[in-house]
């Protein structure tokens, strides 16, 4: 929880019950790595093979990308909760980008 992962080398790795919670992933090689998964304050969020699962909505990353802000205004998060499920979308994203479980 917390960690700073700032560049790491993290191909391969299965990630399935990780606590990624505060972590900084930014520039971390996720290629090949398994799963993702993220409990903010509202829903749980699990990622894999380019598909995100936040609480009951299921649908592709790039999707969530695009729409995350809008889908949660509707759903109630606030500001903040967007942002915090936003920094997590970014880092799913990221990990579609890299060829993880295309």
């Amino acid at each position: 929880t917390g960690a700073n992962l700032t560049g790491a080398n993290l191909r391969g790795a299965d990630l399935s019950g990780a606590n990624l919670r505060g972590a900084d992933l930014s520039g971390a090689d996720l290629y090949g790595a398994d799963l993702l998964t993220f409990q903010g304050a509202k829903h749980f969020a699990q990622y894999h093979n380019g598909l995100l699962k936040i609480g009951c909505i299921s649908m592709p990353i790039t999707e969530w990308a695009l729409g995350f802000e809008e889908i949660g205004k509707s759903n109630k998060y606030s500001d903040n909760e967007i942002n915090i499920y936003g920094a997590f979308i970014e880092i799913c994203l990221e990990a579609f980008n890299q060829g993880v479980s295309k």
